[in-house]
């Protein structure tokens, strides 16, 4: 992951750099913030709020990667 923001930021091979990070971060994410099996409510909300910033964090890649 460090490899790919690396690249992205350096914009060195960006289109496959973003494709990969989206590719790592659907089962990181999937496995590591699953909010809606907590009880708690403040880790719930933790989990909840990593969760949608890796989702934006995809949204922002898919734009990389689609771009010309």
């Amino acid at each position: 992951m460090a490899a790919g923001g690396v690249a992205v930021a350096l914009g060195k091979l960006p289109r496959t750099a973003s494709a990969g990070l989206i590719l790592s971060l659907i089962p990181t994410t999937y496995a590591g913030h699953q909010f809606w099996n907590v009880e708690d409510p403040a880790v719930r909300k933790a989990h909840q709020i990593n969760f949608l910033k890796n989702v934006a964090l995809a949204g922002a890649f898919a734009v990389i990667a689609a771009r010309d």
